[in-house]
């Protein structure tokens, strides 16, 4: 009788056991498998649309610092130099150069099938703790107007490897730009901004607003690196703004911020 005791009483432990196991392992599985997704450039636009958007550029600007160190005109110039073979070669290229006592600085621009393209290094003198300190730095930016945006993808990846050449972790943030062809008034501007932002699945951290446009920030799971701020973390920046000289309301949607002015 006590040994049929003893059996029950570990067989119980060991189904107890394969219970919370199990639990875990479903519970793991379930976490995966709500991860959640991740929202496209191409949904940011189709969102844009639904609000009476009409499209007209997206920008991309990406920077990775390549060093601390002093680095002359010449060497920046190689550096660039570096770039030319992994270039279309169909593009329209020109580099220009120029130092002064604190910085050196070599720019690239292109042109390829209407897509312009910058890519800056940059030798700079910082001051630190009474000394002097040298770091370079690589800036790109590519314009696609609204006969490239489907080419936004395409050029993502090629920021990301040209970026790569310099530094291992580049970052590179997205900038939509579109209109509506009217005069929105502030709270109209407000209700289409927030609304925006809840159609990504976020949340509002940061507003402003003046008397002709409004700038909020945000944060969705949906959306890609976030940065800090005293309001918390975003990765999302919509401004709305009336320019009367053309009679229309802009509306700038930066990931995580918008890199123009507005």
């Amino acid at each position: 009788m006590k040994r049929n005791q003893r059996f029950s009483m570990v067989l119980l432990l060991l189904i107890t056991f394969l219970a919370y196991a199990l639990a875990f392992l479903f519970d793991d599985h379930t976490t995966a498998l709500a991860a959640p997704y991740q929202l496209k450039g191409s949904d940011i636009i189709q969102h844009l649309g639904k609000d009476g958007c009409v499209m007209e550029e997206i920008r991309l600007d990406g920077w990775v610092k390549v060093n601390c160190e002093f680095m002359t005109l010449q060497e920046l110039l190689e550096q660039i130099e570096r770039l030319l073979p992994h270039l279309q070669e169909s593009s329209h290229a020109e580099i220009c150069s120029g130092e002064t006592i604190a910085k050196r600085q070599v720019a690239l621009t292109l042109n390829h099938e209407g897509i312009q393209t910058s890519i800056n290094l940059y030798n700079c003198s910082l001051s630190h703790d009474g000394t002097d300190s040298w770091e370079t730095y690589v800036i790109m930016d590519s314009v696609m107007d609204s006969n490239h945006i489907h080419k936004e993808d395409q050029m993502y990846l090629k920021m990301q490897e040209l970026l790569k050449k310099f530094g291992n972790a580049p970052s590179i943030g997205t900038t939509y730009t579109a209109v509506i062809q009217d005069k929105l008034s502030n709270t109209k501007m407000e209700q289409l901004g927030m609304g925006f932002i809840r159609n990504l699945q976020g949340r509002i951290t940061e507003s402003n607003m003046d008397s002709d446009w409004i700038s909020l920030t945000g944060y969705s799971n949906h959306l890609g690196d976030s940065l800090e701020s005293e309001y918390g973390r975003f990765n999302i920046n919509v401004a709305l703004r009336y320019h009367s000289s053309e009679g229309k309301t802009y509306i700038r949607v930066g990931t995580p911020i918008i890199a123009v002015p507005y």
